[in-house]
């Protein structure tokens, strides 16, 4: 899967996500720069674990939970681009392993 492709998809399952929130805000749009915790409303640490499952799942990489977060970095909340890239990468070493 090309990385255009995991955006594209990454993007709409936030969305998805943010749509089934208690409380979800008209209008709120993700982008390729948008960076989930913190410009996201409710998107928290604990919204990134459980989104983070979500995306492993949906992407097909498996994980022996040493992946915490695809959304927080050394402290620092990434983009979806960023993300996008992360799990493209992922997909990338697991085809190798092959």
């Amino acid at each position: 899967m090309d990385r255009n492709t995991i955006l594209r998809l990454l993007m709409q399952q936030l969305m998805e996500y943010q749509l089934h929130r208690p409380n979800p805000e008209e209008g709120e749009v993700v982008q390729p720069d948008t960076r989930p915790v913190g410009d996201l409303a409710d998107f928290d640490s604990y919204s990134a674990v459980e989104m983070t499952v979500t995306c492993l799942a949906r992407f097909g990489i498996e994980d022996d939970n040493s992946i915490q977060s695809l959304f927080v970095e050394d402290r620092t909340a990434l983009t979806v681009d960023d993300v996008a890239g992360k799990i493209h990468e992922l997909m990338k070493n697991a085809e190798k392993q092959k």
